[in-house]
């Protein structure tokens, strides 16, 4: 990883952990609610970790449907390409878990 992914890592996963952590132990039990915060977690790293996991398929990806036209990209677009796939990653984490306890299936025992 990059410093800036390793810095957005050690930033943001743990902050939506937590969030979801607190939320969760609102209505669930303090397992559940730590059990959610770190699987949310988790996804987040996971994120911010796709350029290193599907190596150049998101800039391909990026390339072909959003620029198609063949010009030079730079490295910082490239960086922030990255960056925004973390937090669309971990966004849709945050959003999956809402909709999850909206549901009903997060609640105290």
């Amino acid at each position: 990883m990059t410093a800036l992914d390793l810095l957005f890592v050690v930033l943001v996963a743990p902050v939506v952990a937590l969030a979801v952590a607190l939320h969760a132990a609102s209505g669930a039990s303090a397992r559940a609610a730590l059990a959610v915060g770190v699987g949310v977690g988790a996804v987040s790293v996971s994120g911010f970790a796709a350029k290193h996991l599907f190596g150049d398929a998101l800039v391909r990806a990026y390339l072909r449907l959003l620029k198609p036209s063949p010009v030079v990209s730079s490295p910082l677009e490239l960086v922030v390409v990255h960056l925004v796939a973390g937090f669309a990653v971990a966004a849709s984490a945050v959003a999956a878990y809402l909709v999850g306890s909206r549901s009903g299936r997060l609640t105290a025992e």
